[in-house]
């Protein structure tokens, strides 16, 4: 891993060749792995695969983009959530914090569209956040997030709105990764170009 990138050694009968993925994530070899089986599976040279791999990017600028202003990092993922997505977003954020040596913050709004089980899932990511050694988990606009005890010393803060929780800036230090993430209708995004002004605000 490289700034929370993978890089791998792509093997098929044809041969050996490196990859070097642009999406963030450990969970994002999964699906290269997946792409380049069907690929093969067609017929396609390693060498095509390993440069289409390598050169890949998201189609949303809101899934998993990287935005730095100064010594702060953040993860941009406000284009959608679901268990899944957020957990492995979690442990993007915390590769790169162990990377750069900074303090974790994962900021998240609701997932939408869970049902019944819905305060589980979302108490199950609070867990999961607190097990992997998130430093601080911020909740906006839910507390079922903070409802659940994990195995770590994680902080927690809650906000009811986008318009406070920018508020949380303050408590940034240079080197520091923050994760921003809920489901589209949440609007995230604008909580992340908030906190970006605001930390450049306050430099």
């Amino acid at each position: 891993m490289r700034e929370g990138r993978a890089h791998f050694d792509l093997v098929t009968p044809e041969g050996r060749q490196a990859v070097g993925l642009q999406l963030l994530g450990m969970h994002q070899v999964a699906n290269a792995l997946g792409a380049a089986a069907a690929a093969t599976a067609l017929g396609i040279s390693l060498e095509t695969i390993s440069a289409a791999l390598s050169t890949a990017e998201v189609a949303s600028k809101w899934r998993m983009a990287l935005m730095q202003e100064d010594e702060l990092l953040l993860i941009n993922d406000s284009y959608n959530a679901n268990p899944e997505s957020m957990a492995a977003a979690l442990r993007t954020l915390v590769l790169l914090a162990q990377e750069r040596g900074g303090a974790t913050w994962a900021i998240l709004g609701k997932m939408h569209e869970l049902g019944e089980s819905s305060i589980e899932e979302h108490q199950s990511i609070g867990r999961l956040a607190s097990d992997i050694g998130v430093d601080h988990l911020v909740s906006v606009g839910t507390r079922d997030f903070l409802s659940a005890e994990g195995d770590g010393e994680m902080v927690q803060h809650y906000f009811s709105d986008i318009a406070s929780a920018v508020e949380i800036t303050t408590h940034f230090s240079a080197g520091d990764v923050v994760l921003v993430k809920a489901s589209r209708a949440e609007g995230f995004e604008v909580l992340a170009e908030q906190i970006m002004s605001a930390w450049k605000a306050s430099e």
